[in-house]
């Protein structure tokens, strides 16, 4: 993410993906929650994180909510998660393996109505999620694996699935 736009005004997405991310990570699930945990976060914190500096005040501003709103709406989504995996997945231990598994999210509903089926790899011991895909409708999980799989650097990592995974054309 670029810090100026092309008139050479300062943006605020890099900071506030990043303090985001944080919160998130921390639980916050809402854009309001994400909000508060970045007013709670330190002075020092936001100067690491090269958040605005407010002359008249002295202090660095944390991103209000509704820069929040705006900057993760207009994030890719899909390229977060990539990242973060992939980082996720270089801090952990070398011999956690990675267990692959679908779900349907209880109570969340597709436009159609149908479930939302996902596909998510993820750490056995550390229970951390490195990717997840949807599931197409009229589909199962099979065809997801390598789509799902194709960021992550999985060289002399232990992997499992269901039973389902056992085909011999796979």
């Amino acid at each position: 993410l670029r810090n100026y736009d092309a008139h050479g005004t300062r943006l605020s997405r890099p900071h506030t993906l990043l303090i985001s991310i944080c919160a998130i990570l921390g639980g916050s699930r809402s854009y309001l929650a994400i909000s508060q945990w970045a007013k709670r976060s330190s002075q020092a914190m936001r100067r690491r994180f090269h958040c605005r500096l407010n002359d008249a005040t002295n202090r660095f501003e944390a991103p209000s909510e509704p820069t929040i709103r705006r900057v993760l709406r207009e994030v890719d989504a899909q390229a977060v998660d990539d990242v973060l995996g992939q980082w996720l997945l270089s801090l952990s231990d070398p011999d956690d393996p990675i267990a692959i598994d679908g779900k349907a999210l209880r109570g969340a509903k597709q436009d159609n109505g149908k479930p939302v089926h996902l596909l998510s790899a993820f750490l056995h011991r550390q229970g951390s999620t490195l990717a997840q895909l949807p599931i197409a409708d009229k589909s199962n999980e099979i065809p997801a694996v390598r789509p799902l799989l194709t960021n992550l650097a999985l060289a002399g990592r232990l992997i499992t699935a269901d039973a389902i995974h056992a085909q011999k054309n796979y």
